[in-house]
């Protein structure tokens, strides 16, 4: 969150991301928005990818021992 910024809309509904936090994230041309109603993030989708499957990884170790004890 250190990275985070309050961004407001423009007349036509636009944002304009600052060029720090461009570079902080990777962003180029293709992003990946997530979110929920009240806040959201945009992704390099390579990074978005990378991340989704890494915490996959996780959850399915956390799934193996929950079974191990019988939960």
């Amino acid at each position: 969150f250190s990275q985070a910024e309050h961004l407001m809309c423009d007349g036509q509904g636009r944002i304009t991301i600052s060029k720090q936090l461009s570079l902080y994230a990777d962003l180029s041309k293709d992003i990946i928005l997530v979110g929920n109603f009240v806040t959201f993030s945009l992704w390099n989708p390579e990074r978005y990818e990378s991340y989704i499957s890494s915490d996959n990884e996780e959850e399915d170790d956390i799934s193996r021992m929950l079974i191990q004890l019988g939960l």
